[in-house]
C-alpha cells in the first residue's frame, strides 16, 4: 500500500486493497472451521488443552484485529473503482483519478 501512495498508482493501491480484503476474509473462514478442527484435536492423545485454548485465544484476537484493515480496505478499494473521495482514520485524503 505504502509503495502505491508515493508512486500514486491506482493498480498497486488497488492490489493492496483485495489483498487486505482476502485476508479478512480468510480469518472469518477460519474462525468458522477452527471449532470443529479444536473438537478433533482434544480427543487426541498428547495434546495439550491449555495449548489448544492458548491457540485459540490467539486465533480470536487476530481475527478480530484483522476484521477492521479488510472493512478499510473494501471501502478504499470501492472509492478506488468509483473515483470517490476518501478520507482514512489517520486523517490522509486521497482523490482516485484513475
Amino acid at each position: 500500500m505504502l509503495i502505491g501512495l508515493i508512486a500514486k498508482s491506482e493498480a498497486v493501491k488497488r492490489a493492496a486493497y483485495m489483498l487486505l480484503a482476502l485476508g479478512s476474509i480468510s480469518a472469518v473462514v477460519e474462525m468458522n472451521t477452527g471449532e470443529g478442527v479444536e473438537e478433533i484435536m482434544e480427543n487426541l492423545s498428547g495434546v495439550s488443552e491449555t495449548f489448544i485454548e492458548r491457540h485459540d485465544e490467539a486465533a480470536e484476537t487476530f481475527s478480530i484485529l484483522s476484521y477492521f484493515p479488510g472493512g478499510i480496505s473494501l471501502l478504499g478499494l470501492w472509492a478506488s473503482f468509483t473515483k470517490k473521495k476518501v478520507c482514512t482514520p489517520y486523517g490522509l485524503c486521497d482523490t482516485h483519478n484513475g
